[in-house]
């Protein structure tokens, strides 16, 4: 007989398990890839390929603490331990949602039964938002997990009293905390009341309620040192910040659309997007009204559990702690003097579906005949939720393309492999526009995530061009210089849903040489490695107008740690200067022994220029702190500060 139920208990968890895993891992680079998680994806790939520790995370416009727990990082960086393929991580994220949703599962079944737990179950497992957010890397999602495991522990800890459960509490508080530090304010108080509770109620036991309750205190401050270390570090915990979070006014009507948006999926996941989505298959906008019911569904099983729980007393405990869970969030969201965006009280999501769990599965039983409606309003909501998930992914490949790196991941992901099948050597991505909200830092941050399973270099222009001796392909923006400049046209790839290309490449042969019209004089190399081949002259020298040249250069060393600028200057015979540019020349870690570096420079003249011509004079000098480099000959010896080019 055991054995039966354990059978029924593991198959219904395992279909509730199935359901969450498909929706949520299903596609992993279906979705955009956001600032904010090549951000945290980028730090987590230099940790685990490369070694780079960190004691922060990245950066929040949080006003109280703008800098996240490292543990983020952390645990992001454990897929990169085995791959680095960028949806590693997200994998890791979306099995964090699945265990999210088989925790509350075995939340709602001690508390309210079998049949709440299932249909908690389903209706979590396809909830819009609770999908949504496990598809994605963002400090958040990290804590959903967590989340069920603090309401779980809490409830066998001071409830009913287990040791190990006290201890998790705090241990499952203290990660979702360092997930987002906004989750202190949702569940820190309901951890102390949750001790006060216990502490009156089990008067006989208080000496071991204090030390278990101290222990897992204990631990989880001890948890929060890399933090703490990395907060000192940056000084944060002396001066404080000047980054302020946006103030949104808080209305009834905008308080009442985040609540429904996270218990019934509606207005966040927005139906009436479809009304501007040509082709897709979004529910009609009536449907949103549908979703609308479980929301007051929802309010009026708060009510009942709220009821019921008072009057059962401490055997209400569990009732009224989830009471508690769902609506304390929405409070301090209202009252709290800090401003907390909507989308970080995932509390309220996660206590909402399990009331709606407990409350369909009390009408259920009120009477025989009511199993039926209760069933077919329960389908009704997994098949809208199911069609709202779906619609969604067709939305992201009909118009999730509207600006350039604001589109699905996958997007990225076929163009890099298809460069990468066409390149003998590297794919060199340049970052040197601006796209939409994304500068070119931003863009470099995004290309390392995306290039990381591949041989890429990423290079935030201006600065030198590498050019691999076995040939590459050399990408760029659509509206980016550096390949019209160097290489003509080019080819269009990616596409907007407007029709707008996104990239424009070019291929680069085997033992590409750039021409060269000025040579060095007599030195050709600089001490920190770089050997001078010439210049390419694009235009005859004007007076007082800018001479347009290419530097060509070849690093004999590789990865160095130094920044270099090149500082060209347009000479007489004597060394008299009659123009200078300076720029930098390549970024250390991107120095290859073997490359011919191209860097284009446009040198300003003077508006009188030297009857004999002018020369070349080249130096080289540390950034920011201005050191020299020094030119030297074959035996190593230093000559002079600077290197002499003439015309041939």
């Amino acid at each position: 007989m055991v054995a039966q139920r354990m059978r029924q208990v593991n198959l219904a968890l395992l279909a509730v398990l199935l359901v969450a895993a498909v929706v949520r891992l299903l596609w992993p680079a279906l979705y955009q890839l956001k600032m904010d998680e090549f951000l945290m994806m980028d730090r987590s790939l230099r940790l685990a390929r490369h070694g780079e520790w960190t004691w922060l995370a990245n950066r929040t416009t949080w006003s109280v603490l703008p800098i996240h727990s490292p543990l983020n990082t952390y645990i992001i960086a454990l897929p990169y331990l085995i791959t680095p393929d960028p949806r590693a991580p997200r994998v890791l994220v979306a099995l964090l949602g699945v265990a999210a949703v088989g925790v509350l599962y075995l939340f709602t079944r001690r508390v309210f039964g079998p049949k709440a737990a299932l249909i908690m179950g389903l209706l979590f497992a396809l909830a819009p938002p609770a999908v949504e957010w496990s598809r994605f890397v963002w400090n958040p999602n990290i804590a959903q997990p967590f989340i069920a495991l603090w309401l779980l522990t809490g409830l066998i800890g001071y409830y009913e009293g287990r040791r190990w459960a006290r201890i998790v509490h705090w241990l499952a508080l203290s990660v979702a905390v360092q997930a987002h530090l906004s989750l202190g304010l949702h569940l820190g108080p309901l951890s102390l009341l949750l001790v006060g509770m216990a502490w009156f109620r089990q008067k006989t036991n208080r000496r071991n309620l204090i030390r278990q309750t101290a222990l897992g205190v204990a631990l989880a401050a001890l948890s929060c040192i890399p933090w703490l270390i990395g907060l000192l570090e940056a000084g944060l915990l002396k001066g404080g910040s000047s980054v302020v979070a946006e103030e949104i006014p808080l209305t009834f009507q905008y308080v009442r659309i985040v609540f429904s948006s996270l218990v019934s999926g509606t207005d966040y996941w927005s139906i009436p997007r479809g009304l501007s989505s040509d082709g897709n298959w979004w529910p009609p906008l009536e449907t949103e009204r549908i979703l609308w019911i479980k929301t007051w569904l929802t309010l009026l099983g708060l009510g009942w559990l709220a009821v019921t729980g008072w009057r059962r007393r401490w055997d209400g405990v569990p009732r009224l702690l989830l009471v508690l869970f769902t609506l304390w969030p929405l409070i301090s969201f209202v009252v709290s003097p800090i401003s907390v965006a909507d989308f970080y009280l995932l509390p309220i999501m996660f206590g909402a579906y399990v009331v709606q769990g407990a409350f369909f599965a009390r009408l259920s039983e009120i009477r025989p005949w009511m199993r039926w409606p209760v069933a077919g309003a329960v389908a009704a909501f997994l098949i809208l939720q199911g069609w709202l998930i779906v619609a969604s992914w067709r939305w992201l490949q009909i118009d999730g393309v509207q600006e350039p790196f604001r589109a699905p991941m996958a997007l990225h992901m076929d163009l890099i492999d298809g460069w990468a099948q066409r390149s003998p050597g590297p794919v060199t991505l340049l970052t040197e526009t601006k796209e939409a909200k994304y500068d070119k830092t931003e863009q470099e941050w995004l290309w390392r995530v995306i290039g990381a399973p591949y041989d890429t270099r990423v290079v935030r222009m201006p600065q030198g061009v590498p050019i691999d001796p076995r040939g590459q392909v050399l990408v760029g923006t659509l509206r980016g210089e550096t390949i019209p400049a160097l290489f003509g046209e080019g080819r269009l790839a990616g596409e907007l849903n407007t029709g707008e290309p996104i990239f424009r490449w070019v291929e680069i042969p085997p033992g590409y040489q750039p021409a060269l019209d000025y040579v060095p004089e007599t030195i050709a190399r600089f001490d920190n490695g770089a050997r001078i081949l010439g210049v390419d002259v694009l235009a005859d020298p004007q007076p007082g107008q800018p001479w347009p040249l290419r530097v060509i250069w070849q690093p004999e060393v590789s990865g160095i740690d130094e920044q270099y600028q090149f500082s060209v200057r347009a000479v007489d015979g004597e060394g008299n200067a009659y123009g200078q540019a300076d720029m930098a020349s390549l970024n250390g870690w991107l120095w290859q022994a073997g490359d011919t570096v191209i860097n284009p420079v446009e040198v300003p003249l003077s508006e009188s220029l030297p009857d004999g011509g002018l020369r070349i004079q080249l130096l080289m000098y540390t950034w920011p702190d201005m050191h020299n480099a020094n030119a030297i000959d074959d035996s190593g010896a230093v000559l002079a500060p600077w290197i002499y080019l003439a015309g041939q």
